[in-house]
């Protein structure tokens, strides 16, 4: 059984994840450092480690496992939501479809072998462990216990979506946290039921991992 967090290390977890993921890029560019992509990908990758500190989770193959599985689920009803949305976005406001801003970010790194390669495994592994020990592991088990269950998801799943907001996508927002709002949806369910980190983490490891694929694939 994982124990419930405080409130100060949900809040200090916070604080030191996007602390560290914005600003220490920052202080490492001040001196003189050139390449700011290669400090902001250390950033995360370092940021990641502590993270595991704040929240010292159980390994299960057989959750693990299940939680891989659920992508079956997860997938097309990420992508149903992200089409529908689309449409009404279309017929409604005239909206083109357009790729993620980090879809293109990833591809731009391919002509830099080690920095891609860096940022492959970021994607596929650390982001989703970094997230998943914020808002499942800390956020909604602190939410668990002060709220009724069916509310601590949906305040978990909404403050997830609206993480990944980014004001560059414009329009396209739209149409990106509708899919991640309905696969967030899942992945605080699967937490709640299973009461283990490793559910979602596998779910979130394979959606990323798979959507990697298919945007290397059909670029």
């Amino acid at each position: 059984m994982e124990k419930t967090p405080r409130f100060t290390t949900v809040l200090g977890a916070f604080t030191l994840f996007f602390g560290t993921l914005f600003v220490l890029p920052l202080i490492l560019a001040s001196f003189s450092f050139k390449n700011a992509t290669i400090w902001s990908l250390l950033s995360y990758i370092f940021i990641t480690i502590l993270l595991c500190f704040f929240y010292p989770f159980r390994f299960s193959k057989k959750i693990y496992a299940y939680g891989a599985l659920t992508w079956l689920l997860a997938f097309p009803l990420a992508t149903v939501t992200s089409e529908i949305t689309a449409l009404f976005m279309k017929k409604f406001y005239g909206y083109t479809e357009a790729s993620q801003l980090i879809a293109k970010q990833i591809l731009a790194l391919k002509p830099y072998p080690f920095l891609f390669t860096l940022m492959l495994f970021i994607t596929v592994f650390c982001v989703p462990l970094a997230e998943e020990i914020l808002f499942r592991g800390l956020l909604q088990k602190f939410l668990c216990s002060r709220l009724p269950k069916a509310a601590a998801i949906l305040i978990t799943a909404l403050l997830f979506t609206f993480a990944h907001f980014n004001p560059q996508q414009g329009l396209g927002n739209v149409q990106i946290l509708s899919a991640l709002f309905t696969l967030s949806l899942i992945l605080s369910y699967i937490f709640d039921k299973w009461n283990c980190l490793m559910a979602p983490l596998a779910l979130h490891q394979t959606f990323n991992a798979l959507s990697l694929v298919g945007l290397l694939i059909y670029e």
